[in-house]
């Protein structure tokens, strides 16, 4: 009986997709990148409010721009902040807008800590916006209701 080898016709195309690959990202095509405030409310077209605390950044670009942010903001200041952002649609509750718990990109591992799907309690969102992004936003309320801790993700389209 005889071994049949597979063709070099599949090999070499995908020996050559791997190497492209592994020079895109050492090129830096694929690249973390360090927000501060400032950069992320250019990004995402909005102001993120004066009262909000505990404010977390990160990005990533590649051929699209990925920005994240969580902070912590007053309950009475959410609904201005979406206007803001030019979301028209409401919060949904326990919509879980992200594909998992986890961070979409490393650098946020340590404060990247949502819910898991279907904790309740929450309420999400997901929309395009004007400007060419997507918003998937997670608003998760304190214990007593004062404040809502926000976990925001946009994305160039």
């Amino acid at each position: 009986m005889r071994v049949r080898r597979p063709s070099s016709l599949f090999i070499i195309p995908l020996l050559g997709l791997a190497l492209l690959l592994a020079a895109c990202d050492g090129m830096g095509m694929i690249r973390s990148i360090p927000v501060n405030r400032v950069e992320v409310e250019s990004f995402i077209g909005a102001r993120i409010p004066f009262d909000a605390a505990n404010i977390y950044t990160a990005g990533e670009a590649a051929l699209e721009t990925i920005v994240l942010a969580r902070f912590d903001l007053p309950q009475d200041e959410l609904v201005d902040f979406l206007t803001d952002l030019g979301a028209s649609r409401t919060l949904n509750p326990d919509l879980f807008p992200f594909d998992s718990a986890d961070a979409p990109i490393p650098e946020a591992a340590d404060w990247w800590q949502l819910p898991q799907s279907g904790a309740g309690a929450y309420s999400g969102l997901a929309q395009a916006l004007p400007n060419d992004r997507h918003l998937l936003l997670l608003a998760l309320p304190d214990a007593v209701g004062e404040r809502v801790t926000i976990f925001l993700q946009m994305h160039s389209t």
